[in-house]
């Protein structure tokens, strides 16, 4: 059944990367960044605060890390339904994601390094969703506004 598996994932994770023109080698990091960062929070949250260590928690993080790893697919393949190639900012955000990512784990050694559970978290990668809905909602906007001048012409 581990064959059947891995060759079902083998058929539809290739032709995607192809599809989107995403890097294989930026998901990897990425995935092993949020393998990492899930991890330290976890020592995190062992040193700092033992009795805060769920399962509802860490299904909802990792759930969290699933859903932000399909972002850049989705950008790239809405892009090409819309006529634009966005697999560079598709690519793009992938890169912030891992700066994101870094940026957790050294916060969390922080925490684990001085038993601190006051250090706070800056949430980059939620606030690159917020610009990046920002931007979509821009382009949605000219694109709409691109088809009332036509339609005002005629």
């Amino acid at each position: 059944m581990h064959v059947e598996i891995k060759s079902l994932l083998y058929l539809v994770v290739v032709p995607l990367f192809a599809y989107t023109n995403i890097s294989r080698e930026a998901v990897t990091i990425l995935s092993i960044l949020f393998a990492v960062d899930f991890l330290t929070a976890i020592i995190r949250e062992n040193v700092t605060n033992p009795q805060g260590i769920t399962s509802s928690e860490m299904k909802a993080g990792f759930t969290s890390k699933m859903v932000t790893l399909m972002i850049p697919f989705l950008i790239s393949i809405v892009g090409k339904a819309a006529g634009y190639d966005l697999s560079m900012l598709a690519n793009t955000t992938i890169g912030v994601f891992c700066l994101a990512e870094f940026y957790s784990i050294n916060g969390n050694i922080i925490q684990i390094r001085e038993k601190d559970k006051t250090v706070t978290e800056y949430d980059a990668i939620t606030m690159l969703l917020k610009r990046l809905q920002q931007l979509i909602r821009g382009l949605v906007e000219s694109i709409i506004e691109k088809i009332s001048n036509t339609v005002k012409t005629k």
